[in-house]
């Protein structure tokens, strides 16, 4: 764990850690749960003829980009939430005032990140969520397809330890380039070591 950057006390370190560990969880789960929102409910719209009274006054682009901006601001609405509500158990007194300096740690680059790589493994995952809904007719067929889109964003959890140890090594790095695994791996290794600019 040599990479992590400043000087943090092994408190500090902790918190780094665990940090990481908690956003990554969250990118993955919501990231996910968003995708199978999207794919269901262009399947729903399917099957309940939504789609073809909506198709006739726009064109198919416009339904699902519409669709996937929808969503995915459901998404950073909730994240707003959380983040006011964990504010406001910090101002309250709950946090003690020696475990606010072990948050300091984290740095404001961390949610800036967190956003950035939530938006764009949204987008990522959305659209290919969207695609297997638009292909079959129901939530079994559906189900044939999805492990497909879950394998690879399954991999940056099952390797997260490695990662977290090595966030430089080759692994690390094809891990952190390769889209359907880049906006977990990328974030991890943003947070404990920032990664060349052209990575």
């Amino acid at each position: 764990f040599r990479h992590i950057k400043g000087d943090a006390d092994q408190a500090g370190f902790e918190v780094v850690f665990f940090s990481t560990f908690l956003f990554v969880m969250i990118l993955y789960v919501t990231i996910l749960s968003f995708g199978v929102m999207i794919q269901r409910s262009v399947i729903e719209d399917k099957t309940q003829k939504v789609t073809e009274v909506v198709l006739s006054s726009m064109d198919a682009g416009q339904f699902f980009v519409g669709k996937i901006l929808g969503i995915g601001a459901v998404g950073l609405t909730q994240y707003f939430a959380w983040g006011l509500m964990a504010a406001a158990v910090a101002l309250s007194g709950v946090v003690t005032a020696d475990k606010m300096e072990y948050l300091s740690v984290i740095q404001p680059t961390t949610f800036f990140f967190f956003i950035l790589f939530y938006t764009l493994g949204f987008f990522l995952y959305a659209g290919l969520f969207a695609s297997v809904g638009a292909m079959v007719t129901n939530d079994q067929e559906a189900q044939q397809f999805t492990p497909f889109l879950i394998i690879p964003i399954l991999l940056p959890i099952v390797a997260m330890t490695f990662i977290l140890q090595n966030p430089d090594s080759l692994f690390s790095v094809i891990m952190s380039i390769f889209p359907l695994t880049a906006p977990l791996v990328m974030f991890m290794r943003v947070n404990l070591s920032m990664p060349p600019l052209w990575q």
